[in-house]
Formats: C-alpha cells, structure tokens, sequence
C-alpha cells in the first residue's frame, strides 16, 4: 500500500514537471509570437515609409525640374513670338500668342512689356489658392536690339494636389499592405511555430518512456529544428563524424578535379590567346599591305589622269585645233569622267593617309562664309545642269577660323554634292552658315528623297553606300574622310533626315579664339 502511494506520488509530480515545461513553453511560444509579428511589422513598416518618402521626394523635385523646363520654354516661344508685334507696334497680332499660352492651367500672369509704352500686353487669370508663384523674365531682341521684355508667371498648385492625392493612395496602399502581412504572419506562426512545438512536446514523451529506437528526424533549419535535432545528437554521434570525413574526402576530390579541368582550361585559354595574337598580328599585315598596295596604286594612276585631264583642256581650249560639236562634247565628256576618276583617286589617297597616320592639316586663319560662298559658286554650274536651285543661306559677318581650306572646302564639296546628287530636279539645296557661341554651324539641306534611318546609322562608316535602289556611284569614303576631316579640326558632323522630304548634313567647327571671345 506504501508503495503504490509512492509511485503514485512520483508519477503525479513527474505529470506536474512537464505541464509547467509545456506552460513555460507555450508562454515562450506566444511571447516569441509577438517578438516576430512587432519586428516584421516594423520592418515592413520602416522601409517602405522611408521609400514612400523618398519616391514622393523624388515626384515632387521632377515635377519642380518640369515646370521649370516648361516654363523656359514658354518664355523663349513668347520671347520669339512676340519681337514682331514689338516690333510693329501691334498688340493685337501677339494676343493669339498670349491667350494660347495662358490656355496652360499652370500660367497664371503672362506680361509684355515696351520699354518707352510700359505694358504692351497683359493676360492674367486668378491666383491660386495653394502652392508657390514662380516668375521668370526674358528681354525681347530685334536684329541685336531690346525691344522690350515679356514676364511669365506659374504656380505649382497643380503639382501640389498632384503630390497630396499620391500621398494618400501611398498610404492606402501602405495600410493594405501591413494588414495582409500580419495575417500572412499569423498564418505563418501556426504553422512554423506552434505545431512543431506540439511535435516537440510528444517527442519528449517518447524520451520519457525511452523508446530511443525510432530517429528524430527534423527537416526544418531554424531554431526549433535544431531543438528537435538535439535529442537525436547523442545516438548519431559516430555517424555523423564518419559521415562528414566521408563528406569532406569527397570534397577533396571535388577539389582536385575541379584544379585539373582549370589547368586543362588555362592551357586551352593560352592556345586561344596565342591563336587570337597570331591572326591579329596577319590582320594587320595584311591591313598595311592593303594601305601599302592602295597608296602605291593612287600615285600610279595620278600621272596619267592628269595628263588625260591636261590634254583634255588643250582640246576644249581648240589649241589642236578646232572641233566639231560632235567631237567637243566626246572631249567635255572625257573631261567629266577624268575629274570623277581623280575625285576618286583623291578619296583612295586621304584613306591611305589616314589609315597611315601620315595625314596632316595645313591650318591657316581664314573666313569660312567666303569659304562656303567661293564653293557654291564652283558648283552652281552643277546644280543648273540638274535643274536644282542652289541657294546660300549667310549672315552678313565674316566668321574667322583657323582651318585648312583646301580640307573644308574638300567636305563643303562633298556635301553640296551628294545634295545636288540625290535631289530631283526642280529641287532647292540650301547651305546654311551661323555662328553659335564659339562653334560656327554649316548646314547643307535639301528636299530629295531623304536617306532612311537604317543607311543613317553607317552613313560615315568607310566604304558604306546607300541602299541598292538609292545608290548612285561612288567608292563610300567621301563621308568618312569628311568626318575624319571635320573631327581633326575639333568640330562634329551629323545628318538629319525624313524619308521623302528631305536631307540635312551638319557640321560645328570652333571659331579662331579672338573671335570667339569677342563673342
């Protein structure tokens, strides 16, 4: 009868140990529940505030950068816009500009002013309520001359309720977001956290009766798996210290082959460079051969070209004797061809040269509009036999630059031609000259065909034509000689073009420097 009191006593006290172990650990439980659902809320909650703010931030200067862009470019519209009204003394021709521009919702006051009349025009609608004014002011210029100023007023109210309605659709979005985390969380706790507790718990039931046959086996990686891990420590001692020499032999041997396919790579890599080096090195003997062979053969064929175009004018000129019609024209048309075949020859030489590094600039001081008109001159002969209208677009002052004349009239005669060349008749070329700070600008328009956004993109590649149906002889060097011509002397060229509407070829060269700072 004692005994089994005693046993019973044992076994209640053994009962009480562990409900106050599974007490302690569903406290443990619940406390480290809401550990995790405070740190993920405020991680979720931290970051995205801060990017929230940032990204708002951000909105809020782009939107500030834009209206400033904006408001720049409304001032230099009415700037240009309104120099002849102010000019002409007219009002009413600027209001249509003026009631255009306060068609934006973002302009509040639009002011133009004449310096002996005052306001000359003025349109302004009700200020804001919200938000910030910003004026900005722009003098009027008529042939370098102020004529009068224009004012331009524009508030930021509507980036302002722009800002506030986005601010609210973040915080929306904030809300929503915390709140289907914390039920994610939940979800993810019992599922994490509780149940494998409960595993623990009838684990450690098992320990208590000492069935120690069956392994425990734990899957998971955080800290409940390694928990659940401990008590199958002591059995797989031995186990696992074999099992992790066994794992790091194989390991070295991983290592070894891996060491032999890298070294096996290395020398592979090495034939491949040595390879690489070897057909370089033919490439480029056979690039001078190539150079060597194309500069012996442009000297060669220059002799006789210029005796062929000598003998050519002896003829034209009648120091032969006269000719007929017939003969004459036989003689003008071997005077054309010679000049195309030494154009071309000239293109062959300033290849070689270049890709020699033999080529060399004779730079002297002069002015490029007499440049350009001397050029148009030369070739309105040209542009009249393909009934064209070659039209220079100057200004009235010199512009002075330090340049080889001989180069630059070189590419003036390239462009203009292609012009003239690839313009139908009845057509107009313009040549375009200005100066822009201290670059000067050449242009050469025209309204042909136009050159289609694939040629554009290898235009001024060497040996580079237009496409087959646009081709119209040529060897493709004269845009790539002149880029190579226009970069030497410190300026960029360029090409617009609309498919079948037109061309335009551009090129800025830096002014002489007194020049430039006069400017």
């Amino acid at each position: 009868m004692a005994e089994g009191t005693k046993h019973g006593a044992a076994e209640a006290a053994m009962k009480g140990s562990f409900r106050a172990g599974w007490e302690s650990l569903r406290r443990w439980a619940v406390s480290l529940r809401g550990a995790i659902v405070l740190t993920l809320v405020l991680g979720l909650l931290i970051p995205a505030t801060v990017a929230s703010t940032v990204m708002l931030q951000r909105q809020h200067h782009e939107g500030l950068i834009s209206l400033a862009s904006s408001q720049t470019r409304l001032v230099s519209i009415l700037a240009r816009g309104m120099e002849q009204p102010l000019w002409n003394l007219n009002a009413e021709e600027g209001q249509p500009l003026v009631d255009a521009i306060m068609g934006d919702r973002r302009v509040v006051r639009v002011e133009v002013r004449d310096p002996a009349l005052g306001v000359f025009v003025r349109a302004q609608s009700a200020p804001p309520q919200e938000g910030r004014l910003y004026v900005m002011q722009r003098e009027v210029r008529h042939q370098d001359q102020v004529i009068g100023s224009v004012l331009l007023e524009m508030s930021d109210a509507s980036l302002v309720a722009q800002m506030a309605a986005n601010r609210a659709w973040l915080l929306v979005v904030l809300g929503a977001q915390i709140l289907f985390s914390l039920l994610l969380i939940l979800l993810l706790l019992q599922q994490r956290l509780l149940n494998p507790i409960r595993r623990l718990m009838g684990e450690a039931e098992r320990l208590e009766h000492k069935q120690l046959d069956t392994p425990f086996v734990w899957e998971r990686k955080d800290e409940l798996g390694r928990l659940g891990n401990r008590l199958e420590t002591t059995r797989q001692a031995l186990r696992a210290l074999f099992a992790q020499l066994e794992e790091k032999n194989r390991e070295l041997q991983e290592d070894i082959a891996m060491r032999e396919r890298a070294e096996a790579e290395r020398a592979e890599s090495i034939l491949r460079e040595q390879k690489a080096r070897a057909e370089l090195e033919a490439a480029q003997g056979l690039d001078r051969l190539k150079n060597d062979f194309v500069n012996s053969v442009s000297h060669e064929l220059r002799t006789p070209l210029t005796t062929i175009k000598g003998y050519t004018e002896f003829l034209e000129d009648g120091i032969g004797g006269d000719l007929s019609d017939t003969q004459l024209k036989f003689v003008k048309q071997i005077g054309q061809s010679t000049g195309r075949l030494e154009r071309l020859v000239d293109d062959l030489l300033d290849f070689a040269r270049m890709e020699a590094g033999t080529f060399r600039l004779n730079v002297v001081r002069e002015d490029l509009a007499a440049k350009v008109q001397e050029v148009i001159a030369s070739l309105e002969p040209q542009s009249e036999a393909a009934g064209l209208t070659l039209r220079p677009v100057l200004q009235d002052t010199e512009l002075w630059l330090e340049m080889d004349p001989q180069r630059i009239a070189q590419v003036l005669i390239n462009l203009i031609g292609n012009a003239i060349k690839f313009t139908p008749p009845g057509g107009l070329v313009e040549v375009r000259l200005c100066a822009e700070d201290d670059m000067v600008r050449c242009e050469v328009a025209d309204n042909g065909v136009g050159i289609s956004p694939e040629d554009q993109a290898r235009l001024f590649q060497r040996f580079s034509q237009l496409s087959p149906g646009m081709r119209k002889g040529g060897t493709g060097l004269g845009l790539s000689i002149s880029k190579a011509l226009i970069e030497a002397h410190g300026g960029q060229i360029g090409v617009e073009s609309i498919p079948g509407r037109g061309t335009t070829f551009w090129f800025t060269l830096p002014l002489a420097p007194t020049l430039a700072g006069v400017k």
